[in-house]
């Protein structure tokens, strides 16, 4: 029977009306719930079936047709609709033509003494059949324009199977009713499945995970895959292919895992679920430290408001379902960086947001080389503005870009007709130059820096002489994208620089001159009078030997002074303390002495040092001695003992001392007036009738070759004080590199 409170309506059609009225009086005491109406002809039965009836009940013979012509209508009109047979007139041959056309049931009147209570109950099977059916049917049509996958399974066979379950394996509908599951799975699946899925779908009626799925062309594919059993005992199964998901979700855990970037999961109003290793070491900070925070208030972004605004942006427009990106500065454990930082959605079917996925990939060492390109820019902008400069770019094959209007005033010629020309090709460079350029051009491809000088040729195709450099200009990535090549005229320079080669041939065979034909007669000289001294007493000969060496010692400094040239040599970490005391041993006596006060090393081309110090130690040898022989009689010198006093022994006292940026020698010698200081440096100036004047001029001279300074002083003893100053220390080279 149905359920109690569901109305039954029920058409009963017969052409007499005291029995049409005594069967509906009789139905509906049976059942309260039947609620009769009653036609006496077919066509008034017809007409009411379209007001809602749940069952006709119907005699065979009508005044315009018969009971199974009005059931082969119905059966048009309501294929399922319930119709019972209730009839006077009983035969087989009714009965077989009231099946054929589709009759629910057959009864016959007056056959059974309880006829009314058995019309009644069959009334209500049919009914309760039908509503079953119907709802059964709604749900299939439901199913079957479902996008999801369901099936209906009967003792492990497909009963029932809409288009999206059966195209998700890759079959038709039909290809899968009546065939057992197994068909749709692996092997190894299929054993999973019989030995946990569905003896827990009979334990606790369903199952909800995810299975591998088999299709026809032998693919197999991830399954969302729900389970469960109706009252029946049938198998109701739903699949969704999650494969896409799957993938995403492995991508994310690869993502999350990866150890160059900060990745975290927060809910969509930015508190933080989960954190990766590489964010939480960077931020030198455990997992729950950070979890239950707004992401804008962890440390990473406590380098100020500005970044935690565009946390907090971030956040809104990812909960909007934007993806929101840009560039923010973050803190670690011990430095700060800038990171590419991005807030994505993560939506459900119904596309609302879940979650939010917080990235971040450090940029820092970017972004520094962004700016050293700038200011490079800068620089080349600066440098093809300079009118004393020849800058061009290059492609990496070694084709002219662009070219500056330095060069092109130097060619006389259009920028159009040398760009794209290759660079060892323009007018520029004289064929026998060519090789070369194209040579240094594959050097710099390679990522090398090369320097060059060479010849250009200019308007009116005479060789203009330069010295330039190319320079690989690299991406982020390091390969060579351009070349930069710039150069600056050395004409002039050059020419000087000849013309000191060919003064510097001059002064050699200057020296040459000195040295063979001045020594030569010095020398035959000096043997006659040693021959004179030997046969001849005579306070003229020690005049004259006194004349001899004088004109040595003058021979000597004009040699040092020619062979000084204006360039210095390498330079190298000269130890200031060990090379004036090897100097020292030169030019010592014993009544001399050396003081070492000063400490370290410095810059400069030792084997001129030791000429400098030589010509300092000598030049206060030499003056010391003159005051002492004045403290023996002679007229003093300058007018003065400088600080000597009458009881000094006349022993001469040179220091080495330290000064800022440089150093000095000093003595306690006599001095040099104030008024004479500045003419000390000139070639032939002495104060001594000894000395040739010429050993401050070449100290002046190494000097000047290394770009040093040097100046004269009373020392703290009343006598000379040389000051050198300028010099460069090793250590400072180093932070000037």
């Amino acid at each position: 029977m149905s359920e109690s409170g569901d109305e039954i309506r029920v058409l009963h059609v017969d052409d007499d009306p005291d029995v049409a009225d005594l069967t509906a009086i009789s139905l509906e005491r049976q059942d309260e719930r039947f609620v009769v109406e009653t036609a006496h002809d077919t066509g008034t039965a017809l007409d009411r079936l379209d007001d809602g009836v749940d069952c006709v009940v119907s005699d065979y013979e009508m005044p315009d047709g018969t009971g199974i012509e009005l059931l082969e209508t119905v059966r048009d009109r309501y294929p399922d609709l319930p119709f019972v047979l209730f009839t006077g007139k009983g035969s087989e041959s009714v009965a077989s033509e009231a099946i054929s056309a589709g009759v629910t049931d057959y009864l016959q009147k007056g056959a059974h003494a309880d006829g009314y209570a058995i019309l009644a109950n069959r009334i209500d099977n049919a009914v309760d059949r039908y509503r079953v059916d119907r709802e059964r049917r709604r749900h299939l049509d439901a199913i079957e324009t479902a996008q999801e996958g369901i099936a209906i399974l009967d003792d492990g066979e497909f009963v029932y199977v809409n288009e999206a379950y059966a195209s998700l394996y890759g079959y038709d509908p039909d290809d899968l009713v009546g065939e057992g599951w197994e068909r749709i799975y692996p092997d190894d699946e299929t054993e999973m499945i019989r030995e946990e899925v569905l003896p827990t779908v009979r334990a606790e009626g369903k199952w909800h995970g995810e299975t591998t799925g088999l299709r026809a062309d032998g693919s197999t594919f991830v399954e969302d895959h729900r389970l469960a059993t109706t009252d029946r005992g049938e198998l109701i199964c739903s699949v969704r292919d999650v494969s896409d998901r799957r993938e995403r979700t492995r991508q994310f855990e690869a993502v999350f895992d990866n150890a160059y970037t900060f990745v975290g999961l927060l809910d969509p109003d930015g508190t933080v679920r989960e954190a990766n290793r590489t964010a939480l070491e960077f931020g030198g900070v455990d997992r729950e430290t950070v979890v239950g925070k707004p992401l804008w208030e962890t440390c990473w972004f406590a380098t100020g408001e500005r970044a935690r605004a565009t946390v907090r942006e971030a956040v809104r427009q990812a909960r909007s379902g934007d993806l929101f990106r840009d560039e923010v500065r973050v803190q670690g454990t011990d430095r700060e960086a800038i990171i590419d930082f991005s807030v994505r959605p993560i939506t459900d079917e119904r596309g609302e947001v879940t979650s939010l996925v917080p990235e971040g990939r450090e940029i820092t060492e970017r972004k520094r080389r962004e700016r050293e390109l700038q200011r490079s820019e800068r620089r080349l902008e600066a440098v093809f503005e300079d009118p004393k400069m020849l800058v061009g770019v290059l492609s990496t094959d070694g084709r002219l870009r662009k070219a500056n209007r330095t060069a092109m005033e130097l060619l006389d010629a259009d920028h159009e007709d040398v760009v794209g020309v290759p660079f060892p090709e323009t007018p520029w460079w004289p064929e026998e130059s060519r090789a070369d350029v194209r040579e240094w051009i594959e050097r710099a491809a390679d990522g090398e820096y090369v320097e060059f000088e060479a010849d250009h040729v200019d308007s009116g195709t005479e060789n203009r002489s330069v010295s330039g450099t190319i320079r690989p200009v690299t991406d982020e990535s390091g390969t060579v994208v351009s070349l930069i090549v710039s150069a600056r005229d050395i004409t002039e320079r050059r020419e000087h620089e000849r013309a000191l080669s060919r003064r510097n041939e001059r002064l050699d065979e200057f020296a040459s001159v000195v040295s063979h034909d001045l020594r030569n007669p010095l020398n035959v000289a000096s043997g006659h009078l040693a021959v004179a001294r030997r046969e001849v007493e005579s306070d003229h000969l020690d005049e004259t030997a006194h004349a001899l060496e004088r004109m040595d010692d003058l021979i000597e400094d004009l040699l040092t002074l020619a062979k000084t040239d204006d360039r210095v040599g390498d330079f190298e970490t000269v130890d200031l303390a060990a090379a004036a005391r090897d100097c020292w041993r030169n030019v010592s006596s014993p009544d001399t002495s050396l003081h070492v006060e000063a400490e370290g090393a410095i810059r400069a081309d030792r084997s001129q040092l030791q000429q400098l110090f030589e010509n300092l130690f000598r030049n206060s040898v030499e003056h010391g001695s003159t005051s002492s022989r004045t403290q023996s009689g002679d007229t003093v010198e300058h007018g003065s003992t400088n600080g000597r006093s009458e009881t000094d022994d006349g022993s001469t006292n040179v220091t080495v001392g330290e000064l800022p940026g440089g150093f000095y020698v000093a003595d306690d010698g006599p001095g040099i007036p104030e008024e004479e200081r500045e003419r000390v440096f000139e070639s032939g100036y002495s104060t001594s009738t000894d000395g040739t004047g010429f050993g401050l001029s070449i100290v002046s001279k190494i000097v000047e070759t290394h770009d040093w300074t040097v100046d004269v002083v009373e020392s703290d003893g009343g006598g000379t004080r040389v000051e050198i100053t300028g010099v460069t220390r090793p250590s400072e080279r180093q932070s000037a590199a």
